[in-house]
């Protein structure tokens, strides 16, 4: 098996969801796996390389995403820096100030989250 597999869906949506697949060259020490009926996020910890790996989906309606996702950095900061954090997926943020990066269809926030 080449890759770390996570997905996660709420347990009453057919199809959808999120996952992220990790080469095995790079070993997750930690994961997180979270949904309810409108949001999902999957979430992993490299420690070899400090960093959190993010894929979220995200309705307008988020509760308790954030706070999910937040405690899983918190847990792999304790006693160190913050790890560097990468998130993707689909956001939801039609009202959001995106900014593009390169020619190509990449973007990056450039204000917080509302």
């Amino acid at each position: 098996k080449q890759w770390y597999q996570r997905r996660v869906r709420g347990e009453t949506r057919v199809g959808g969801g999120c996952a992220l697949f990790i080469n095995n060259s790079l070993s997750v020490t930690e994961d997180l796996s979270w949904g309810d009926e409108n949001n999902n996020v999957v979430a992993v910890y490299i420690a070899s390389c400090h960093t959190v790996i993010a894929s979220i989906y995200r309705t307008g309606e988020y509760h308790y995403l954030l706070e999910e996702l937040q405690s899983f950095i918190d847990k792999n900061s304790e006693g160190k820096t913050s790890p560097d954090l990468y998130i993707m997926g689909d956001l939801n943020l039609p009202s959001h100030k995106w900014e593009q990066i390169d020619g190509d269809r990449n973007y990056m926030a450039t204000d917080e989250f509302s």
